[in-house]
């Protein structure tokens, strides 16, 4: 189910994707199928249909499971409502927690302990929502945040192997947080459209095989990406398209893993690797400004060998 990417895929990905530009028209990648390549390939730079994709996991379509599942349901009309949702594991049932709010000033909280379980959240139409999901231990689990108005936030916490987090805002001054910890194959997608956001994603302590995209479209977002501490064949991607944006990935301690980041737009950009400690990483910067415009790249490779480094700016 989960990505196993190789120094080598990415490196071949990345000499690919040395196009013109990313083609955001591009089929969406198929996150299930660990075999495929051709994910890594950078022309791939815009997952907004990754949403879709969340209709088809498991649990999500009639919302209905085995006997033995949990599930929580909670849909609300109207303003300032919150919506909280603590589900505690027997290690025996599968959990599945579906959050509906559509309007202003909401807020959602989920917690989920053990093995295979799902989180929805879905804030639409509406300012200032809040979310937070909470996913601790076990495997497999999922989580899902869709946010479409201003100033919304949403913060996913998850431990252990095998987990997926996907989170769409789309609107202006949004902030998104993933942490993913001590566990491997765990995979983050952020998708942002609009002004002035932000994305930070660490995925940090014993998450080998583990693989962070970010997109944004807009002005003025930033992105920061840290994967560390024995975090060997980690996969990192930045899209930025927009003005002056700002990426910055740190990957410490983790051997055969590949950053790669995309800026293009007006005016300023400015990109910053950092990979210590570490052995055959790869690392690729293109920076594009129009009208004038700087890009700053800054790459540092210390305490390893082996490594490359390919900055392209025009």
């Amino acid at each position: 189910m989960k990505l196993q990417l190789t120094a080598l895929a990415a490196a071949v990905a990345l000499a690919v994707s040395f196009s013109a530009s990313a083609d955001p028209s591009a089929e969406p990648r198929n996150y299930e199928d660990s075999s495929n390549t051709d994910a890594n390939d950078g022309t791939n730079a815009n997952f907004d249909f990754q949403q879709n994709r969340r209709s088809d996991m498991d649990g999500f379509n009639a919302f209905v499971g085995p006997s033995s599942t949990r599930t929580s349901i909670i849909e609300q009309g109207g303003s300032n409502n919150k919506a909280e949702t603590d589900q505690s594991s027997d290690n025996t049932n599968e959990q599945w927690s579906r959050i509906r709010q559509t309007t202003d000033g909401n807020e959602a909280y989920v917690l989920q302990e053990g093995d295979r379980h799902s989180s929805d959240v879905m804030q639409r139409y509406g300012n200032q929502n809040k979310a937070i999901v909470t996913q601790k231990g076990g495997e497999l689990n999922d989580s899902y945040i869709y946010q479409d108005g201003t100033e919304n936030e949403a913060y996913v916490y998850q431990t252990g192997d095998k987990h997926e987090s996907y989170l769409y805002q789309m609107g202006s001054n949004n902030v998104a947080n993933v942490t993913q910890t001590d566990g491997e194959l765990n995979d983050s997608y952020i998708n942002q459209n609009g002004t002035e956001n932000s994305a930070e994603v660490k995925q940090q302590y014993n998450t080998e095989r583990s693989d962070s995209i970010i997109t944004q479209v807009g002005n003025r977002n930033e992105a920061d990406i840290t994967q560390e501490y024995n975090a060997d064949e980690t996969w990192s991607f930045v899209y930025q398209s927009g003005d002056d944006h700002v990426a910055e990935v740190t990957q410490h301690s983790a051997d055969l893993s590949a950053s790669y980041i995309h800026q293009s737009g007006n005016y300023a950009h400015r990109a910053e690797i950092l990979q210590k400690n570490g052995t055959d990483n790869v690392s690729t910067v293109r920076q594009g400004a129009s009208y004038g415009g700087s890009g700053l790249a800054q790459v540092t490779q210390s305490g390893g060998s082996h490594n490359s480094a390919i900055v392209t700016q025009w």
